[in-house]
């Protein structure tokens, strides 16, 4: 069975604390190298987003991919990883790298930056791209699926069968970008986009909002496993908005994620327990969960502990809070 965990983004010590929580225990290995593994067998997922905001980004990306390495854990690709790989990845065709060196760009992997920097390691930096580029985009087997940001049936079997597989080729790396000389969307562009960072629907009018991170943006992140057709822009998005005259959603390009379908986990979504009613996370339908809850932000990491259940429970919820935290 499974233990799928969110989002991480640095924060090993609380990535220990979980793992212990869930009764994985410590194991050395050879040549000093380590992993955790569960006496019962179980095996963990991660959805991604391993790096970056948090102050232990490598020892994060050492852990995990330890566990992969031993057969302890399945790894996937989150947007984080993807972003950090075209920023240094070359872009062949047309010269500079596959992510613009941009200030903007450069702050949200810095905390990475710093961190390899720290560490000694020789070629800690190219280890770490290399592993990256390598990891699979999503995971799907008879009973359940994970994937960072949203599934797409449709988008996943082209990619499958265009990649012959669930990870991005050497070669197509620049086509899942925009070329920024010519503008043009790269041929994969647009399914990575839906798969890495979620289905967002663009803001009627002039109207612009800020993310997370403070950055005005056009589009909002819109809840793909429920039907927003008709719904006030401010319901439809993952979390809620505060807009203006607050428009009705007249169109969309996508179907929801069908109650039929097999449970699926994802992260990304920067959720949050807000109030005393809500003292834990919770599934956003009976087959979808999302597993990111903030670590970065004073929030908590969180696993859902899976044993071939199809209608998911918030019971399946766990997490442990940082003692220095309130």
């Amino acid at each position: 069975m499974y233990d799928i965990i969110g989002d991480i983004h640095g924060y090993a010590y609380e990535l220990l604390r979980l793992l212990n929580h869930l009764g994985y225990v410590y194991e050395k290995k050879e040549k000093d190298n380590y992993t955790f593994s569960h006496p019962e067998g179980r095996q963990v997922i991660f959805v991604g987003d391993y790096i970056d905001r948090g102050p232990q980004n490598v020892q994060v990306y050492k852990l995990v991919r330890n566990m992969v390495h031993y057969g302890n854990a399945i790894a996937l690709m989150g947007n984080h990883e993807f972003n950090f790989v075209c920023y240094h990845e070359r872009d062949t065709k047309n010269g500079g790298y596959l992510r613009r060196h941009h200030l903007k760009n450069y702050k949200q992997i810095e905390e990475t930056l710093l961190d390899i920097n720290r560490n000694k390691q020789k070629d800690l930096l190219g280890e770490m791209l290399e592993w990256f580029k390598g990891l699979p985009l999503w995971f799907e087997n008879d009973d359940f699926r994970v994937v960072h940001a949203s599934w797409d049936e449709g988008i996943i079997e082209g990619l499958n069968k265009s990649w012959q597989g669930n990870r991005i080729p050497k070669d197509a790396w620049s086509e899942c970008v925009v070329d920024y000389n010519s503008k043009k969307k790269g041929a994969f562009y647009e399914a990575v986009e839906v798969i890495l960072k979620g289905r967002e629907i663009e803001i009627p009018g002039d109207k612009k909002l800020s993310d997370a991170d403070g950055n005005l943006r056009k589009n909002f992140r819109v809840k793909w496993w429920e039907e927003v057709k008709g719904m006030p822009l401010s319901k439809a998005a993952v979390k809620p908005l505060v807009v203006p005259e607050d428009p009705i959603i007249e169109n969309t390009d996508f179907k929801p994620y069908g109650q039929d379908q097999k449970p699926v986990f994802v992260g990304h979504y920067w959720l949050e327990i807000k109030n005393e009613k809500e003292k834990s996370p919770r599934l956003r339908t009976s087959n979808v969960a999302c597993l990111d809850y903030s670590v970065a932000k004073r929030g908590i990491l969180v696993a859902y502990r899976y044993s071939g259940e199809q209608q998911l429970q918030n019971e399946g919820f766990e997490f442990v809070l940082c003692p220095e935290w309130p």
